[in-house]
């Protein structure tokens, strides 16, 4: 009987020992599947906080009035790319606003023209001659375009900036000092006499800076690196 009694006890414990690493296995691979689950919701989460943003930012780009051509590509262009992020393709309609604005004169079209060039280079390896494109926009040409307007002497510094702007090229009088963000919206009117502008009570971020004249011409047309 004790013979017996000790071979039970050694069975007994010869089958605790044989499921206890089936136990931690098992359990191993739970854990795993949990966090692989989590993980997931995560990263599901993080793309529809992404999507979320995006389309607040197409609504916002959507609802931005534009003037001169220099904004409406800006539109555009923004447009666009918001909708390359959300979906991660580009679509053929797309492409061909792309390639109209690339095709401009940058003078008339603004930095919007490199954007476009950027992605439809990237996408088509089509290449962009200034020099023939503008054509008569060139300062001295005698073109009519607003982009003619623009005196090419006049230098914006420091850029990138912390807060103050000075330029110089621009004659002496009354000027409208206009900042935009990249969505186009307008961020800053100032008229003044000066020829400095303080953007300190704007966030950091790139924007768009106008100078203009009493008589609304643009003399200044370009971008502009705030940082705090």
């Amino acid at each position: 009987m004790q013979i017996l009694f000790m071979l039970a006890q050694n069975a007994a414990l010869k089958a605790a020992q044989t499921d206890l690493p089936l136990g931690k296995l098992a359990t191993a691979v739970q854990q795993r599947v949990t966090s692989g689950t989590q993980y997931q919701t995560y990263q599901q989460g993080l793309t529809t906080a992404r999507q979320q943003k995006i389309q607040t930012l197409l609504t916002f780009n959507a609802g931005t009035s534009t003037g001169p051509t220099i904004e409406a590509n800006h539109k555009t262009v923004n447009q666009i790319v918001l909708q390359m992020l959300l979906v991660d393709s580009l679509a053929s309609s797309s492409l061909t606003a792309l390639t109209a604005i690339a095709a401009q004169c940058p003078l008339s079209g603004g930095d919007a023209v490199y954007e476009a060039r950027s992605i439809v280079s990237r996408l088509t390896g089509q290449e962009y001659d200034d020099v023939a494109l503008c054509g008569s926009q060139r300062p001295g040409a005698g073109g009519r375009d607003e982009a003619s307007e623009i005196p090419m002497e006049v230098i914006v510094f420091p850029n990138p900036t912390t807060g103050y702007v000075s330029w110089l090229g621009i004659p002496e009088g009354k000027v409208t000092v206009r900042v935009f963000n990249a969505l186009g919206q307008l961020q800053l009117e100032r008229n003044s006499e000066d020829t400095a502008v303080d953007l300190s009570a704007l966030n950091q971020g790139v924007y768009r800076l106008q100078i203009l004249s009493a008589e609304q011409k643009i003399l200044f047309n370009g971008s502009i690196s705030l940082l705090k």
